[in-house]
């Protein structure tokens, strides 16, 4: 069984987060039925993963749960009772439908529970009826509905996600804000065990609108926030608890940001750097978990110590987090300087055995010592093989001559070099010659439209041309996906409108933004003092906007460079010098409690991402917390975590 994530050294307490979303889970699983004691749970596939994260399977037993069964169109089960927990969406409703009219048409008694995961819609409920589903109280099917809130899950110790698939697409190409409106109560949540956030900083039109929900849901709740407590009910009507007002939670975070990911699109199209980032672009990263090839991993013991094959045709599940020490501080590394780290800690994991034969002729205590310290290194020596395998596995795509010629391409854009646009277009051609992804096509073109002012329509209509002739006719509807969200076309023009605000829209454009905000700083990536080690001498714009936006005067500078809507906000505070604390972790107010600046607790700010962030934007984050001048500690809050090829997954006409 997977060890859950170690929450412990969480800037602030996202155990009681967890906690919360799992109790609010498993009270839902205690619903009293009236004679069936065994049930099934059914899983929407895209659900399993985020409530692994909060939830183990032992849990759900212990609630009574007996057969876990992932949704399909056929359903065999002995269960007295089904629990499906599932999206609202239209497949899924017609899948259940089926299922339930196959119970009625065998004279079978089957008591439903139908969990909608954020949120119960009328459309999935009014679609239910018109397949045949009486889901009436008392009704002949016997089915009842509920909802289960989950918002924000901690992926890490500094980092809460929504992990919501497409929610790019959703929000800024199909105008869906259903997930700002759950990021909006996600944040309330936070509030709710915290206390309210003294200072609200906002970027971009969707993140304008989540603050205007935040403070319209904070003022149909009285202006104050209750303590967040776990529901108990037996109900199956038990929801997540009211934010009633409350004047005795104090603040603990200081500041929150949130950005719009059109604020910054270039990031996410250009190839990741940190060792974190390149395993996503790589093998690919999800709900803090990577497949991985067997031969990549460490030897496998069972409890006896009894070495175990694994199956070499199946990929393994492999977490990724602050559980594994050596991971920590490996993640965020430049890929340079990766080699010379794992050497370093495997050299230091032999020298540490190679103090057993010492120990023949060594006391009792020095024996004590080394048994003591001897768990910590063995996890540190599987550690250091199962990266060291990864690391070589990613040295033979960064070494080659295509990755390489694809960062010259990337880097020669973003400076803008004389013959940037020449190389670019020469490179694109290649791959659309040699069939590449499609993926990696579109991050090359996207990168050249915000990078380079005034584009020839020739250029582009080509550009258009060729794509569609090689790859398809459906790839005319990604460029208008791409057009209508200003990814491609001349982004001098006023093209992008309404919610889809490209930062890049300004007669200067790109040129403007790099000098303003010094995107470019000559770096050693092994030994850096700037955040663009994380891509060897580019920082990346949004975290340079966080960066300038938490300096004295910073973020009227700031805003003022780059377009888009924004708004800043300072929320009212009653006794703002309360001693409680929800957490147990109230590290503003020992801040402000009298002790000296050399003592004082960093402030903590939430970075909040609506339409993902990358690894290396993380990465960037974290190395600002780390500094020894840093008054500030980070935490992310996100949609879900992407990269290129993920945000243009949903983009790209199938």
């Amino acid at each position: 069984m997977a060890t859950m994530l170690n929450l412990e050294n969480s800037v602030i307490n996202l155990e009681s987060i967890r906690s919360y979303e799992k109790q609010s889970f498993l009270s839902i699983l205690e619903t009293s039925y009236s004679s069936a004691t065994t049930k099934a749970l059914i899983f929407d596939p895209k659900i399993v993963g985020p409530l692994g994260l909060i939830a183990d399977a032992h849990s759900m037993m212990e609630k009574g749960v007996t057969k876990f069964h992932q949704l399909t169109q056929k359903l065999d089960t002995d269960c007295g009772i089904v629990i499906y927990l599932i999206r609202p969406k239209i497949e899924f409703m017609k899948i259940i439908s089926g299922h339930i009219k196959r119970w009625r048409s065998e004279k079978k008694r089957v008591e439903v529970l139908i969990v909608f995961c954020p949120r119960r819609t009328m459309v999935a409920e009014k679609l239910l009826e018109e397949e045949g589903v009486d889901i009436s109280e008392n009704g002949i099917d016997n089915v009842r509905i509920a909802e289960y809130k989950l918002e924000l899950i901690p992926l890490d110790t500094d980092i809460l996600s929504m992990e919501v698939e497409h929610q790019f697409r959703e929000c800024y190409l199909d105008g869906d804000k259903s997930s700002l409106y759950n990021m909006a109560k996600g944040i309330m949540t936070l509030q709710a065990a915290f206390g309210i956030i003294p200072h609200i900083k906002a970027k971009g039109a969707c993140a304008k609108n989540v603050v205007d929900m935040i403070l319209r849901m904070r003022k149909e709740s009285g202006g104050v926030l209750r303590q967040m407590t776990a529901p108990t009910s037996s109900s199956s009507n038990a929801k997540t608890p009211n934010q009633a007002p409350n004047h005795d939670v104090p603040s603990e975070i200081d500041t929150m940001i949130i950005l719009d990911r059109t604020v910054d699109m270039i990031t996410p199209m250009i190839t990741q750097l940190t060792y974190e980032g390149l395993v996503d672009e790589i093998f690919g990263v999800s709900y803090g978990h990577v497949d991985l090839d067997p031969s990549l991993l460490p030897p496998q013991k069972d409890a006896k110590g009894n070495t175990i094959t694994l199956p070499q045709d199946k990929l393994v599940k492999t977490p990724l987090n602050s559980n594994d020490t050596l991971y920590v501080e490996l993640r965020d590394l430049n890929i340079t300087a990766v080699g010379p780290f794992i050497r370093r800690k495997v050299a230091e994991v032999d020298e540490y055995y190679k103090r057993k034969e010492k120990l023949k002729q060594g006391s009792v205590s020095m024996i004590r010592d080394f048994t003591r310290g001897l768990p910590r290194v063995q996890k540190e020596h599987n550690s250091a093989i199962l990266h060291t395998n990864v690391a070589r596995r990613i040295n033979k795509t960064t070494e080659s001559a295509s990755f390489n010629r694809r960062l010259r391409v990337e880097q020669g854009l973003l400076i803008n070099n004389s013959n940037a646009l020449e190389s670019a277009l020469e490179y694109i051609d290649e791959m659309i010659g040699q069939q590449a992804p499609i993926q990696k096509l579109l991050r090359t073109i996207i990168v050249l439209c915000l990078t380079q002012p005034k584009l020839s329509p020739k250029i582009l209509e080509n550009l258009k041309k060729e794509v569609i002739e090689s790859y398809g006719f459906e790839q005319l509807f990604t460029f208008q996906n791409l057009e209508k969200l200003g990814l491609f076309g001349d982004n001098t023009s006023s093209s992008s409108s309404g919610q889809n605000e490209v930062a890049l829209t300004l007669p200067n454009g790109w040129n403007a933004l790099k000098k303003h905000f010094s995107l470019f700083v000559s770096v050693n990536e092994k030994e850096p003092n700037d955040i663009a080690y994380v891509y060897s001498g580019y920082a990346p714009l949004s975290i340079r906007f966080v960066q300038r936006c938490t300096e004295p005067g910073g973020w009227r500078m700031a805003n003022e460079v780059l377009p888009g809507t924004s708004c800043e906000v300072d929320q009212d505070i009653p006794n703002r010098n309360s001693n409680y604390s929800f957490g147990g972790n109230n590290r503003n107010a020992a801040a402000s409690s009298g002790a000296s600046v050399g003592m004082r607790e960093k402030l903590v700010t939430l970075v909040v991402f609506l339409g993902g962030v990358t690894m290396t934007e993380i990465a960037a984050l974290r190395w600002l917390s780390q500094q020894p001048n840093s008054e500030r500690e980070y935490i992310i809050i996100t949609t879900g975590i992407i990269n290129g090829g993920t945000l243009l997954d949903s983009l790209i006409q199938k």
